[in-house]
This record gives structure tokens, sequence and C-alpha cells, in this order.
């Protein structure tokens, strides 16, 4: 399991690569290899039932929601659908609180927003306009 790395700028070969029988990749962010960022290698032991390597949304998705059946596969949006349910599910078993019961209103979005582009949003993968923040803000009121 490859939980939480910035694993990044190989100058030779592959950012990742697993000859194991079965590996997780988990919240990782892979960028910027001179051949490409993950290398699973097919082998006679990584073709055997229930071996499979997870990378990116799509199969984190998939391991979170639950694997698939025996010789099925989930498509991206199915992996990404499975993903937000057991996301769901566990915000709802864990009591997370939503912002509107922490006293956030839509008239402190401009001030969140705002500050929302401190350290931590500039490794973010994914750059996200306000119109996009705003949208989480209200989803989680």
């Amino acid at each position: 399991i490859v939980r939480g790395c910035y694993i990044h700028d190989s100058h030779t070969g592959q950012n990742f690569k697993s000859r194991s029988h079965f590996t997780e990749l988990w919240y990782n962010w892979i960028a910027d290899s001179n051949e490409g960022e993950v290398g699973p290698v097919d082998s006679a032991d990584t073709a055997t039932a229930n071996s499979n390597m997870g990378g990116g949304s799509g199969s984190v998705g998939a391991l979170a929601g639950g694997a698939p059946s025996a010789g099925a596969a989930l498509s991206d949006d199915e992996a990404r659908d499975a993903l937000l349910a057991t996301l769901d599910r566990l915000t709802a078993a864990l009591g997370v609180p939503r912002l509107g019961t922490l006293g956030v209103s839509p008239d402190a979005f401009p001030a969140l927003i705002a500050e929302s582009r401190g350290s931590s949003m500039r490794t973010n993968p994914v750059v996200l306009t306000d119109t996009e923040i705003e949208g989480i803000l209200a989803a989680s009121l």
C-alpha cells in the first residue's frame, strides 16, 4: 500500500513501478516522470485471480466502494460513484457536521474562498476556480 505520497520527477523510467501480486495506490500525487507515471508489470503472477494494481481516482473508488465481482471491472464513472457513496456513508457514520451547523452561511463564502488560496492549495494537483470552491462550500452547508 502506498498512501499520501508525492512521487515525482523521475529522470529515467517511471515514477512508480510494481511487480507485486497486489498493489494499492491511495491518495497519491504521481507526476512528471520521464516515461510514464505508473507502470504495472504484467506477468504470470499478476494475471492470477485477485491480482491488480489500483491507481488513480477510479481505482481508489473501486477499492473504497468494495471490490467488483470476480472478473468484473468498474468503469471510471462507476468507481467514482462508488467512492462518493462510500464517503457519504463514512461521513454519516462519523457524524461529521455540516458547515451550516458550525455557523457558516453563504455570507461567509467570499472570505472563505479568498482564504482558501493559502499554502495547502498551492500543492493541489487540481486548481479550483472560485466558482468551484463556492459550489463545494454550498454543498457542504
